[in-house]
């Protein structure tokens, strides 16, 4: 160590209640073999000490990587300044916030405040600009929504939750913004827990596509989309009156929240969080990093994609949604009202996005059993497809999830749950157990081979090309009903689409052109508005070599 860098002290027997206290390093005495230092913060007497009693505090981007590592990925290499951390199943929590904050000011004095530490972990944990999404965007929004409604009536709390200087500050307020929202789906998982006990298959059927379209042009929602207004809508109307009653298994339960940071949060997600919605957050992105993510929700995340004015569920007719409906009515969502980072908002997005959905879905199916059973009787082949299939032989490097663990199961850790998703990394035995590694557990995990299946694959939406009739990949992001199979037949449908495209669109004014690349999972989009000339409505970089 050299002069001037930060110490913890450790290992003290007769000034231990100095153990723990981190330290800057001022002078190396030669004659006594000790170093003059001083307190970062609290006590600020000098205090000399010996190299063996010192243990250098670790550069920032270490210390948060050990901290998370410690508190959300189970693993090993724990350091003792965060042994107060509980160990959180494979997400991120509440708790770390709280000792992560007041660890970075501790241990960096003057340099480091609570408010730039929560930045830095807002960031760490989540998408480059996450902690500009939170301390710039929703902390304006949420202030100004308070200062303009309560008509300058100072509320200190609130007031002291508004300015986000402490991590506690932020998440006191986050889990105010989320209150309404959280118990608006609450309410859709009752209502989806009943109807789903009735009927057994559900699936999301198609609108025929003039119906949709004509639903766009009255500014109704179709099967598989919901616009950005009308989510807004829906939600705020949700809020309307500050509370919210849900039926559920065990009793009728009355949720009160404020209307005013409901309706801020409301705003923030669908004009700031929703356009971040990504089909890769679950598989690449860091949701399957500090998140619990079951397969379901996996799943789910994958068939989101969002467009300039709508949100689609890409998934075929013939796919069968129970397995996701049964996640999400056993999903408790007050684990998500405290949760740090804007990964929480996106999944509390999706899940409103499919508890919508689901729900209009189990309405039709339910008609439809009632009409089988009036007629006939005879109900329509199940289609296979849904959420796993079982294993017989696995081979490393496959992806599997984990499926009929009991809870009191004491072959495995606490970090074990039913849908999980993992990778093979070796066979043991011959294939009687595995060690499987997942994305946000530290160390592999060795599971038996009754206990995993193979991830079934969820059958996307077949469109049909305007032109051609061929299978289409390219939707006209400014009225999102048509369909194409590449931009060549996008072209020479142009002077036909223009017209309908004016008269369907949400924005009649739209002139910036976007595009989103759909590979496996992904649709790509191709601006379909209105210009002087053809090659105005497509992005150069996205010609047919490319794609």
């Amino acid at each position: 160590m050299e002069k001037g860098d930060k110490a913890f002290v450790v290992g003290l027997q007769n000034r231990q209640d100095l153990n723990g206290t981190t330290v800057n390093l001022l002078e190396w005495n030669q004659a006594t073999g000790r170093w003059s230092a001083r307190a970062v913060s609290g006590r600020r007497e000098g205090i000399c000490i010996k190299p063996i009693n010192l243990s250098a505090v670790p550069p920032l981007d270490q210390v948060m990587v050990l901290a998370i590592s410690a508190s959300v990925r189970g693993g090993d290499k724990i350091m003792s300044q965060f042994t107060e951390i509980g160990i959180i199943p494979g997400q991120v929590s509440y708790e770390l916030f709280m000792t992560f904050t007041s660890f970075m000011v501790k241990a960096y004095g003057n340099t480091m405040t609570e408010a730039k530490a929560t930045e830095m972990l807002i960031e760490h944990i989540g998408k480059f600009g996450d902690a500009r999404l939170v301390c710039g965007k929703l902390k304006k929004i949420a202030s100004d929504a308070n200062d303009m409604t309560r008509f300058g009536i100072v509320i200190p709390t609130l007031s002291a939750m508004l300015r986000m200087d402490t991590g506690k500050g932020y998440l006191e307020l986050m889990i105010r913004l989320r209150e309404g929202t959280i118990a608006h789906i609450r309410s859709q998982q009752a209502h989806l827990r009943r109807f789903k006990s009735q009927v057994q298959e559900i699936r999301v059927q198609s609108d025929d596509p003039f119906q949709a379209a004509m639903k766009r042009m009255c500014g109704r929602e179709g099967s598989k989309s919901m616009s950005r207004k009308h989510i807004a809508e829906e939600l705020a109307w949700a809020g309307m009156t500050g509370d919210m009653t849900i039926f559920g298994e065990e009793g009728v339960e009355e949720v009160k929240f404020d209307m005013i940071l409901h309706r801020a949060y409301v705003k923030w997600l669908v004009q700031d969080v929703l356009p971040t919605l990504d089909p890769r957050d679950a598989k690449d992105g860091t949701l399957g990093k500090w998140h619990q993510v079951l397969h379901w929700e996996s799943q789910l995340t994958g068939s989101v994609f969002v467009t300039r004015d709508r949100v689609f569920l890409d998934i075929s007719d013939d796919f069968r949604i129970d397995p996701w409906i049964d996640g999400l009515v056993k999903f408790d969502l007050k684990t998500l009202e405290s949760m740090p980072g804007v990964d929480a908002d996106r999944r509390i997005l999706r899940f409103f996005l499919f508890s919508e959905v689901a729900f209009k879905a189990t309405l039709v199916a339910l008609d439809e059993h009632k009409r089988q059973q009036k007629s006939s009787g005879s109900a329509r082949e199940p289609v296979t497809g849904a959420s796993a299939n079982p294993v017989t032989v696995l081979e490393e490097g496959s992806k599997v999830i984990v499926v009929n663990v009991e809870a009191d199961d004491d072959r495995y850790s606490e970090h074990v749950f039913n849908g999980m998703e993992g990778r093979i990394q070796s066979i043991v035995n011959g294939g009687e157990k595995y060690v499987v590694a997942f994305s946000n557990l530290e160390n592999a995990q060795e599971i038996m081979g009754a206990h995993l299946a193979r991830p079934a694959k969820v059958e996307r939406e077949k469109m049909e090309c305007r032109v051609c009739k061929e299978d289409a990949n390219y939707l006209c992001v400014q009225c999102n009903v048509a369909w194409y199979c590449g931009p060549a037949c996008q072209k020479a449908d142009y002077k036909s689409h223009k017209k309908h495209c004016k008269l369907l669109s949400h924005d009649n004014m739209f002139d910036a052109m976007h595009s989103m690349t759909r590979d496996s999972d992904e649709h790509e989009n191709y601006s379909g508005g209105e210009s002087e000339s053809e090659e105005d409505n497509y992005n150069d970089d996205k010609g047919d070599d490319s794609n």
